[in-house]
């Protein structure tokens, strides 16, 4: 497939203070995101009203907005979530998540090149510093590489 469509898929709640910066991260990417879906969990601060702004100021961008009638919790939130696409290349972002600018770029690239793929996970970068972080991953090496994993239950946590 030569041209990939692309979504991502965010859950929120109660998200109101990160969701500027995370917002402006996914809508500046250097490959626009052909539709975020954004699905509020029945927040109990303005997550939804600040959403409903922020989408009609970035009208150049399609958003789908949709708040939950009750409480699903976060898993629930992104099942339902991933129900709603019908793009060929869906991310997952947690309303906390501040990307990369090339991230959509890249991985597009990367199913382009690498067609037998049917997954891909990425590392991040730690922005904010945390002191109970375990020590595997705070020195954990960020670069371009790219490995192959064998699906083994060992890749999976099911609920």
């Amino acid at each position: 497939m030569e041209n990939y469509s692309t979504a991502v898929i965010l859950a929120t709640y109660n998200g109101t203070k990160m969701l500027k910066e995370q917002l402006d991260s996914l809508i500046n990417q250097t490959k626009k995101i052909d539709c975020i879906y954004i699905r509020d969990d029945c927040s109990t601060d303005e997550t939804y009203e600040y959403l409903k702004k922020y989408i009609k100021g970035h009208s150049q961008n399609k958003f789908r907005l949709i708040k939950n009638d009750i409480n699903f919790g976060y898993e629930k939130n992104f099942f339902y979530l991933l129900n709603d696409v019908s793009e060929d290349l869906i991310f997952l972002c947690d309303q906390d998540d501040i990307w990369h600018k090339e991230k959509i770029e890249k991985c597009v690239w990367f199913f382009k090149e690498y067609q037998q793929a049917e997954l891909l996970c990425t590392d991040n970068d730690f922005i904010t510093i945390f002191k109970n972080i375990p020590k595997q991953i705070k020195n954990m090496k960020f670069d371009d590489s790219i490995e192959k994993l064998k699906l083994n239950k060992r890749n999976f946590h099911l609920r």
